[in-house]
């Protein structure tokens, strides 16, 4: 989903008057060039603070996707996510805004120092978000006729588009941040970590090596090689709806990735098996 780019000072008045009640007076704006799915992303400077700003239009698509991420990031722990600001609708736009952390995305090639951060982030998070009373619908209704429901089952809320740009440094602890909750969902603890796996293919790690990786969290223990296996076919098939329907080189990347991966977790819940 993209929007055509509209730089801050090109919004309507109304919306800057808007953002400057609820923050304070705009000092300086400088636009950011990502966030496709907004019309305008900037870090607006007030009162000796940068904030966070992102926007689209209220009747567009995309405005559906901020007033969910809106309500989901208000209702996240402390400390997973840049602390919420609240949202301003004026002038015909809507815009979320948050603290601004001047951190970098984690590179997850074999080797990278950040992986073991990165681990670190997805375990504290899957330790605070299982039980955790966010309002998400229920991952197996999004993924229906991909995936059984069965294996899908699970009270932890997850993110589910663990790319490694919506994942910031600078988080409490050592740990990461985790940016853009536009589309999560309820499912088990694991979820998140096989999705991440799918990644750490494509940047270059083996099958074997990338599920060696998630084995040293103790969200993995509580999946079955050949349950995470047919999980990753089921997403590979839903993404291979989507490149079908509007290809993208990355997407096919991650495609392959999910295949092969599933095809070496079936084969290791083969070999525990003993078949």
């Amino acid at each position: 989903m993209s929007v055509r780019r509209v730089a801050w000072a090109g919004l309507p008045a109304a919306v800057r008057r808007g953002v400057a009640a609820r923050i304070g007076p705009v000092g300086d704006a400088r636009d950011l060039p990502y966030g496709s799915a907004s019309a305008c992303v900037a870090v607006l400077t007030t009162g000796g603070r940068r904030v966070f700003a992102k926007a689209v239009p209220a009747a567009a698509p995309a405005a559906a996707l901020l007033r969910n991420e809106a309500r989901v990031t208000a209702a996240l722990p402390a400390g997973i996510a840049p602390a919420p600001l609240g949202r301003v609708e004026a002038g015909g736009w809507l815009v979320l805004l948050a603290a601004y952390r001047d951190g970098r995305h984690p590179v997850v090639a074999p080797g990278s120092p950040d992986l073991a951060p990165l681990a670190a982030t997805l375990a504290a998070n899957a330790r605070r978000l299982t039980g955790c009373a966010v309002p998400v619908l229920p991952l197996a209704r999004r993924w229906a006729g991909y995936v059984d429901p069965e294996l899908l089952a699970g009270d932890t809320v997850l993110h589910t588009d663990v790319t490694p740009r919506n994942f910031l440094t600078g988080g409490p602890g050592g740990r990461l941040l985790v940016v853009d909750w536009a589309a999560p969902a309820r499912g088990p603890v694991w979820v998140g970590a096989a999705l991440l796996l799918c990644r750490l293919v494509r940047a270059g790690h083996g099958p074997a090596a990338a599920v060696a990786w998630a084995g040293a969290l103790p969200l993995w223990r509580a999946v079955e090689p050949a349950a995470a296996g047919a999980v990753l076919g089921g997403v590979g098939r839903l993404w291979a709806r989507r490149q079908r329907a509007a290809p993208a080189a990355p997407r096919a990347e991650l495609i392959g990735a999910a295949r092969a991966l599933s095809r070496y977790l079936a084969g290791v819940g083969r070999a525990g098996r003993g078949g």
